[in-house]
């Protein structure tokens, strides 16, 4: 179960979140714009080789 890799882009109170899972640990950022968010987290999913999504839930 450690090798799950995942980035998910989501909606947060004042601004963005980007979720990154990688080796078994999970690390939340938070950005005050979605363009700065999807920057980051596409650039994490290419270094991760996945797909970045999106998740319309607020967190």
């Amino acid at each position: 179960m450690d090798d799950i890799k995942t980035v998910v882009l989501s909606k947060a109170p004042g601004g963005w979140c980007v979720r990154i899972t990688e080796n078994g640990r999970t690390l939340d950022l938070r950005y005050p714009t979605k363009q700065f968010a999807k920057a980051y987290a596409e650039g994490q999913a290419y270094r991760l080789g996945v797909t970045a999504t999106e998740d319309m839930t607020i967190t």
